[in-house]
């Protein structure tokens, strides 16, 4: 697993401003500082084409889809806890080792904006639309109308989503010249794409478990 955590990741994390749980509620986001504009950017490096605008604005949209997806994993484990899994399902354990590499992510992200002169702590619009749309997700699985497998496939979802974001991320870090942040990426998008294939194994084992299950029903019948 490849361990890349800056000061302040694992801690973002738990004091990230909480969603509603209340199904049918909308989330509850506590206004960032300069909402104005797209990134709070620091000194004249952007200025000077040290840091640009549209990589820090998409730096900052993965960062804020990196916090909530931590998020989700520790719903899941706590889910997990409450409901029980099944066959071939995840464990616990599993969620959360899951979960420690959204948080490696997070400092992967922070340290690139900090290098680009940006402040990761402000919120600029992309990653406010995104904090947005997840939050639809998350609310689906702190339901406790909703069962496990239900969440794994919201989250599934989201995984997908997360690796078209980090194969954009490596282009455009190309383009301006960042290879070895670039590099950094790459290592992450490997990550994100072995979450998708285990949460594709669990919603599918649980699929199939239901059809062969529906099939003794009929047979018996």
């Amino acid at each position: 697993m490849n361990k890349v955590v800056s000061g302040g990741a694992e801690r973002e994390v738990s004091t990230a401003p909480q969603a509603a749980s209340v199904p049918g509620s909308t989330a509850r986001m506590t206004p960032a500082r300069g909402m104005a504009a797209p990134v709070r950017v620091a000194g004249e490096r952007v200025r000077e084409g040290h840091g640009p605008v549209s990589l820090l604005e998409r730096l900052g949209e993965r960062l804020s889809f990196e916090r909530m997806s931590a998020r989700m994993y520790e719903a899941l484990a706590t889910k997990l806890e409450r409901c029980g899994t099944f066959e071939s399902g995840p464990r616990r354990e599993d969620l959360m080792a899951i979960r420690e590499e959204e948080v490696g992510h997070i400092g992967i992200l922070r340290h690139a904006i900090e290098k680009l002169g940006g402040d990761p702590r402000e919120l600029g619009r992309a990653a406010r639309v995104v904090r947005v749309a997840n939050s639809g997700v998350f609310q689906v699985i702190v339901n406790p109308r909703t069962s496990l497998a239900q969440g794994l496939e919201a989250m599934l979802m989201v995984e997908r989503a997360d690796c078209d974001g980090w194969h954009m991320l490596i282009e455009m870090a190309r383009a301006v010249g960042e290879h070895r942040m670039s590099d950094s990426f790459y290592l992450a998008s490997t990550e994100e794409e072995r979450h998708v294939e285990l949460l594709r194994r669990w919603v599918t084992h649980h699929a199939l478990q239901d059809v062969i299950a529906g099939a003794e029903v009929l047979d018996a019948a």
